[in-house]
């Protein structure tokens, strides 16, 4: 008898640890899809810019997106021009990504002859509330953005730029797209499931197995995702020839230099993709840390290519 209760009391003991287990993965798969996103308190005008507020929808299942059209100007003149810079921002951050300053970057572009789009991913800033897939479906945002720009601005030139997650993205539907003439990517992961499970034990402070293993199991059932689908160094062998800038700190701790490196031995034909890695530490901070030399590398790029 004493036996039986030992073997019942171990069996309950396991139940309520597979439990535990699983209610933690289910409340941090359940964080990760719908993390809110950073506040909006800077706009265009601050950078002495004028600009209209737009809206769209993305191509794959019509949600609202909302944004920014910043047109070429220069001292409170318009320029004319049909070259457009679609700027996509990352991972539960909004349109403006104020910690990198990236309004300076804006108006710089936007001086040297460029319209810019800037927008919100989905379920960030004043995008319509959803949940976030990854790249899965916000890369069909983002071919919505291409669209908006074409018939509604009239563009017929097109460059992505994305940090983080925007840059998967823009490496996504850059590849996709035919009217995407130019892509930078600055910190892209090259394998979200594999970049996941290297990184969030160090966040969560939770070993690997069984929490990031089962959390991305679950993360992937409610979204009806494959994770495999979200792997840009696979969709980077389709590039054939189109211009690529890759940019990545040294010494990033969300996502490793290494993952932006892997993407560029993965590309089949280099000749017309450069890479730079600043010797600077943090996550997409390569503006805010040498804004100089970043912008004149992301400018040589552009008047290099996109003409």
């Amino acid at each position: 008898m004493r036996d039986f209760m030992i073997i019942i009391i171990s069996i309950f003991v396991i139940l309520l640890s597979v439990l535990g287990v699983l209610g933690g993965c289910g409340y941090l798969a359940y964080c990760m899809i719908h993390a809110q996103s950073e506040a909006i308190t800077q706009t265009p005008t601050d950078y002495g810019l004028y600009y209209e507020d737009i809206t769209f929808e993305g191509m794959k299942d019509k949600i609202h997106l909302s944004g920014w059209w910043i047109p070429a100007q220069s001292k409170s003149r318009f320029i004319s021009s049909n070259h457009t810079i679609i700027l996509s921002h990352g991972y539960h951050n909004a349109r403006s990504l104020e910690g990198i300053q990236l309004l300076d970057l804006v108006r710089v572009l936007v001086r040297s002859r460029y319209n810019v789009m800037m927008y919100d991913l989905r379920n960030c800033g004043y995008s319509q509330k959803t949940v976030i897939t990854g790249g899965y479906l916000e890369k069909y945002d983002l071919l919505g953005a291409i669209e908006y720009v074409k018939k509604n601005k009239q563009s017929s030139h097109i460059a992505l730029m994305g940090w983080s997650m925007g840059a998967a993205i823009s490496l996504f539907a850059g590849i996709l797209s035919e009217d995407v003439e130019v892509i930078i990517a600055d910190s892209p992961f090259s394998d979200l499931e594999e970049c996941l499970n290297v990184t969030m034990p160090v966040y969560t402070k939770l070993p690997r197995f069984p929490f990031t293993v089962v959390t991305l199991r679950i993360v992937s059932r409610l979204l009806k995702i494959d994770m495999k689908e979200l792997r840009p160094i696979e969709a980077i062998r389709s590039l054939k020839d189109k211009p690529l800038l890759l940019i990545h700190a040294k010494e990033d701790e969300i996502i490793p230099s290494e993952e932006t490196k892997a993407i560029y031995e993965a590309i089949p034909h280099k000749g017309k993709v450069e890479l730079w890695i600043p010797n600077i530490k943090g996550h997409i901070l390569g503006h805010k840390l040498q804004k100089k030399e970043y912008q004149r590398r992301v400018l040589y790029f552009l008047k290099k290519y996109f003409r």
